[in-house]
């Protein structure tokens, strides 16, 4: 979803992208903060799709670089995320 040649985006690409990203997100559910019980003050540990969760920020297992994974198409949770996030996010 996220692979495309470094050039401008047009809103009718951004259009599509955010229509079937919207659809994906209702088939999977969404885990809000919400629903969680704190183990202590302001900290949740939970187990399960990090592209779900509906909270102010994640925690990404970038590389030491912190640039992310660099395999297109790799399962890892650094495409995970930048795939349900959308191409905006590299941007």
């Amino acid at each position: 979803m996220n692979l495309r040649l470094p050039k401008p985006i047009s809103k009718e690409f951004l259009t599509v992208q955010d229509e079937f990203l919207q659809e994906e997100i209702r088939d999977k559910g969404i885990t809000s903060i919400d629903e969680l019980t704190p183990i202590c003050e302001e900290l949740y540990l939970w187990q399960g799709d990090i592209t779900t969760l509906k909270v102010d920020a994640i925690v990404n297992a970038a590389n030491s670089g912190m640039t992310g994974c660099y395999v297109p198409n790799h399962g890892c949770i650094d495409n995970c995320i930048h795939f349900y996030s959308g191409i905006q996010l590299r941007e």
